[in-house]
C-alpha cells in the first residue's frame, strides 16, 4: 500500500516546493491552475488512501471472520459446560472490576488451540 501512495506523496511534495519556489515569478493565472493541479493531486491521494483502506479493512474481516466465529463457539461450549449465566469481554464497556477467579481467558485459548 505505502509503495502505491509514495509516488503520488513525492509527486505532491516535488509540487508544493515548486509552488514555494516559483511563487514571485508566476503569473496570477499560472500560480492558480498549479494550486489546482495540487488540490487534484491530493484528492487522488485521499481517494487512494481510503481506497487501499477499505481493501485493507475487507482482507482482514476475511481472515479474523472465521476466528472470531470460531472462538465465539468455544466460549459458549465453556460457558455451558462450566455453568456461567454470562460471560463478558474484558474489555466489555461498563464492565469495572472482575473477580480473577473468574477468568477464562486461559481455558478459552487452550481449548482453541487444540482445535487448530
Amino acid at each position: 500500500a505505502q509503495g502505491k501512495l509514495q509516488p503520488l506523496i513525492e509527486r505532491y511534495q516535488q509540487m508544493v516546493e515548486e509552488i514555494k519556489s516559483k511563487r514571485f515569478v508566476l503569473s496570477d493565472e499560472a500560480l492558480f491552475q498549479k494550486q489546482l493541479d495540487l488540490a487534484e493531486l491530493s484528492n487522488e491521494i485521499e481517494s487512494r488512501r481510503k481506497e487501499i483502506l477499505g481493501q485493507f479493512k475487507v482482507d482482514q474481516e476475511r481472515l479474523e471472520g472465521p476466528l472470531r466465529a470460531k472462538l465465539a463457539g468455544i466460549v459458549q461450549e465453556v460457558g455451558k459446560e462450566q455453568g456461567f449465566a454470562m460471560i463478558l469481554a474484558r474489555g466489555t464497556p461498563g464492565l469495572m472490576y472482575t473477580r480473577e477467579a473468574l477468568d477464562i481467558t486461559d481455558v478459552v485459548i487452550d481449548r482453541f488451540n487444540k482445535k487448530n
